[in-house]
């Protein structure tokens, strides 16, 4: 009953993803239970508030936390990765939470194209022709 309402779900091609989680024995339950946190966590981590959670500051990611993943700060680039959990971030060494917040969000020096097809194609141009670095050719 539950695995044909996963794949009937509104989650379309998504719900197929989550097949092997049942073929292992996952409960539908706590399959469910999950989609529900991840639901609410994106919601919660987008949040514009300023609170601190210290209790939770290193144990899951919070909207101060994540602020600093969309930071386009000099000293936000390239942290805070992790979804969930800041442990990840710790452990690989791009943890980044200060007592501030970011003074700026987004991507610098960027223009995207104004057409629909060009926004379409900009993924399949080379960097160079926007004057952007390539992160897979930095140094």
């Amino acid at each position: 009953m539950f695995r044909g309402i996963a794949v009937r779900d509104r989650f379309g091609p998504v719900a197929v993803a989550f097949i092997p989680v049942f073929v292992l024995g996952f409960s539908p339950f706590a399959l469910y239970g999950y989609l529900v946190f991840v639901s609410f966590h994106a919601v919660f981590i987008h949040a514009n508030v300023r609170w601190r959670f210290p209790g939770l500051r290193w144990a899951i990611s919070t909207p101060r936390y994540h602020h600093w993943h969309h930071a386009s700060d000099a000293e936000g680039i390239d942290k805070n990765f992790a979804q969930f959990l800041p442990l990840w971030d710790l452990l690989f060494g791009t943890a980044h939470l200060p007592h501030h917040w970011p003074n700026h969000y987004g991507v610098e020096h960027f223009e995207p194209p104004q057409s629909y097809l060009g926004q379409l194609a900009y993924p399949f141009r080379s960097a160079e022709k926007y004057g952007l670095d390539d992160p897979l050719t930095r140094h």
